[in-house]
């Protein structure tokens, strides 16, 4: 069969290395099939040279999401040279089809230019198999379009994958062309492909990944004409990234400088953070990876919760398990937060300026009753119970008795865990542990004599001590995993992770400003539940819950929206990271189970509400307001006078049942009765590991524990490969925004307290605990 030659010449000799239409995928998909480009999460790049007695051909294609951007240069004995430009759409029309379309303008070194036009889709209804169409239309060429399509059958988790396309024009309709391909992977790194075109010509790819990329080397040849072969060299990133030789003697790095959101967003301004989800993967995979013989952490600026930096130790002490060392530089940041992460580490090395601020652990509230009262404003706020100390940095001038007592039980139990880890690091008696944070902080040369940390070290000096601990030539390996590019082929088993971060409040979530944090809403999180619920893939739901509440509406719809994940026996599993309280544990109350950290802090079962009264401050000022109502208490929430006595009786009734509704989405949940859900409730904060004794939480575990246990009720092998699908990519505070708040904290702290409420202007009842928890 014999196409028009230059729509032979501009698809046939288009793509570099072997493929089809519903196989194709990274950069080279845009001369194959242009709608493939957006099954590629990741940026790729292709850059290859062929040659061949009748031409050489030099080939440059990249792909970020949807757009791609090809050029082709080829010089021809027997034609004109040529350039190739290619500009990309691919849409995502939904979670397994893609379109797209493609313009290739031809450009020779004589005769007139000309465009051609692809028009492609990619539908992959199964985890194994794929189809894919396309049609070209060369305006060269009056005499009609080319069509193929064709299926691709993919095995043994993309390990070998068998394809085929069928060719046929208008010109001829009679006649058709067949592709076949076969893509082996038979180790991790290493891929071959082989490809027939009608039974008469045949190509043959080997590549080889090297970490950040691949190389590889082509040929094909004609049995017509063997002697008329061609050759290629290929180098490019996203098509398979594994080392396939490695040393083993890599030490994987880790720097902590920004804040790990859980759903990174980016701006014009500022490329997306990487998420707190994709560190925890990456240092999973590195604890797994054979040639890897350490992990470094390099601690600059650390803004995790002791909760998320438990979420890190397991993974580290995994590591451990499997021979590696852990090392932990402090840079900039020795404080807390990082010496308690640098809990795992096998050698603590530390900056020669850096001073070692163990001080141990401070809650700070800012209390304004005094200030309010001066300036006219009275608050006025109803709560159950005598635990939700909430709103006492309005109403009170010093914290309440409850309060006190909450929050030295709180900071007991997270010291506790301090100590412990500090304790067993360094091999020091946990009685011995206290007078050495009393005596905090220390210079680094102070630190080393006490044995606090082992090595005083500038940053240039790294490498030259890591490869005299090792004994051996050791390769370390900065950004370690960055480079690692899922699978464009979906498993066909998924476990959804969700994000409740923030305040909750009704509506869409929302990502915040600068001096305060994102919120999450109920509408956005119902409507991602209702995508699970709508596909047929997802066997189980993770929620990631770190907040310390808001609103007790869109609590409760958040609530009613995992109900229905149960009902579809689909299990539901809470993960808590820093904070799961007040309406951060209402959305959990519900779920199959919990997982806290020791240091998580949860509970906080109460409910208040209130208004700030600034009937005096008006009255200073001289403006007079009258109000006129058709209701009894049609002025309740009026903020230039109190709550009369009517009104008063009706916002302690609706606070009575929302505190009882809140009481019994407990009850209900975790198998006890009301009163014995009143004896933990009335607003108390407890610890992970007070919740666990109390029975407020199942296990005491990480986020992996959590997705781990999802497996198995999903009945899913432990061994067995699953897809973690993140739902809901928006988010979180800045580094800048972290900074900011440290500098002007404890100011900062009321603040953030204030945004709160006003991210609940709307809402009536309020499910939510303020910053004194946010343990320093």
């Amino acid at each position: 069969m014999i196409f028009p030659l230059s729509l032979f010449y501009s698809l046939s000799m288009a793509s570099p290395l072997p493929n089809t239409t519903s196989a194709a995928a990274g950069a080279d998909a845009m001369w194959v099939n242009p709608a493939n480009l957006s099954f590629r999460r990741k940026p790729s790049m292709l850059l290859s040279f062929q040659y061949s007695e009748l031409q050489q051909k030099f080939s440059y294609a990249n792909a970020i999401g949807p757009l791609g951007l090809g050029v082709q240069y080829t010089n021809t004995d027997e034609f004109n040279s040529i350039w190739n430009i290619a500009n990309v759409l691919s849409f995502r029309l939904d979670e397994r089809f893609r379109a797209g379309a493609q313009i290739d303008w031809q450009i020779p070194s004589e005769g007139q230019t000309y465009s051609t036009w692809d028009f492609g889709m990619g539908w992959r209804p199964l985890s194994y198999l794929g189809f894919g169409a396309v049609s070209t239309r060369d305006e060269s060429v009056p005499e009609g379009s080319l069509y193929r399509f064709g299926p691709t059958l993919n095995v043994l988790q993309s390990r070998i994958m068998l394809s085929t396309d069928v060719s046929v024009s208008d010109q001829t309709p009679d006649e058709y062309g067949f592709t076949h391909l076969l893509i082996a992977r038979p180790i991790k790194g290493l891929q071959v492909r082989l490809q027939s075109e009608n039974f008469d010509t045949y190509s043959a790819y080997l590549g080889i990944g090297f970490g950040d990329g691949f190389t590889g080397l082509s040929g094909s040849f004609q049995t017509t004409s063997p002697s008329d072969y061609q050759a290629g060299v290929f180098v490019g990133t996203g098509i398979d990234e594994k080392k396939v030789i490695s040393r083993g003697r890599e030490v994987a790095a880790f720097k902590f400088s920004s804040s790990f959101p859980y759903r990174p967003t980016s701006s014009l301004f500022q490329s997306p953070a990487e998420s707190y989800t994709n560190l925890l993967h990456r240092i999973y995979t590195a604890s797994r990876d054979p040639s890897v013989q350490g992990l470094m952490f390099h601690i600059e600026n650390l803004s995790l919760s002791f909760a998320q930096i438990q979420g890190v130790h397991p993974l580290a002490n995994e590591a451990k398990s499997r021979g590696k060392k852990i090392i932990v530089y402090l840079d900039e940041d020795a404080g807390n937060s990082a010496y308690f992460l640098a809990g795992v580490a096998d050698r603590i090395l530390i900056h020669p300026s850096a001073n070692l601020n163990i001080f141990g652990l401070s809650s700070t509230r800012v209390y304004m009753r005094s200030f309010l009262e001066l300036v006219g404003v009275e608050p006025e706020f109803i709560k159950r119970s005598e635990y939700k100390s909430a709103p006492e940095q309005y109403t009170n001038r010093e914290s309440s008795a409850p309060a006190k007592e909450q929050t030295d039980a709180l900071l007991k139990d997270i010291h506790g865990t301090f100590v412990e880890t500090m304790s067993k690091s360094r091999q020091i008696e946990e009685s011995a542990v206290q007078a050495i944070i009393d005596g905090a902080p220390y210079a680094a040369e102070e630190a080393k004599q006490k044995l606090l940390v082992d090595k005083v070290l500038y940053p240039d000096e790294i490498k030259d001590y890591l490869k005299e601990y090792f004994d051996n030539s050791v390769e370390l390996s900065n950004g370690y995993g960055n480079s690692i590019t899922s699978d464009e082929w979906d498993s066909a088993r998924k476990i959804a992770l969700l994000y409740i971060t923030g305040v909750i409040t009704s509506g869409n979530s929302s990502s915040g400003g600068l001096f305060g944090g994102n919120a999450t809403g109920s509408e956005t999180i119902v409507n991602q539940i209702d995508e699970i619920l709508d596909s047929d893939k997802f066997k189980a739901v993770v929620i990631r819950v770190d907040s310390p509440g808001g609103s007790a509406f869109a609590s409760e719809d958040i609530w009613r929206a995992i109900e229905r994940l149960k009902k579809e026996d689909i299990p539901v599993v809470i993960s808590m990271g820093g904070a799961a309280a007040s309406g951060g544990y209402y959305v959990s109350a519900g779920a199959d189970r919990i997982f806290a950290e020791p240091t998580t802090i949860t509970g906080s079962i109460g409910v208040y509400s209130g208004k700030f009264n600034a009937e005096v401050l008006l009255d200073r000022l001289g403006i007079n307001i009258e109000e006129n109502n058709t209701g009894r208490n049609a002025g309740i929430y009026s903020l230039f006078r109190p709550y009369d006595s009517s009104e008063r009786t009706r916002m302690e009734a609706m606070i009575d049942e929302t505190y009882g509704q809140f009481k019994s989405r407990v009850a209900d949940g975790r198998g006890m009765t009301l009163e014995e859900v009143e004896q933990l409730a009335r607003g108390r904060v407890w610890s992970g590991q007070a919740a666990k004794d109390n029975g407020l939480v199942d296990e005491l575990g990480s986020l992996y524990d959590a997705i781990s246990y999802a497996k198995s009720e999903a009945k899913v092998s432990s061994k067995a490969s699953v897809h973690i699908w993140s739902i809901g990519e928006t988010g979180p505070l800045s580094v800048a925004s972290h900074q900011l708040q440290t500098m002007l904290y404890p100011l900062s702290s009321l603040q953030e307290d204030w945004q709160k409420l006003q991210q609940l202007q709307k809402e009536q009842y309020w499910l939510l605990d303020f910053s004194p928890y946010m343990i320093q």
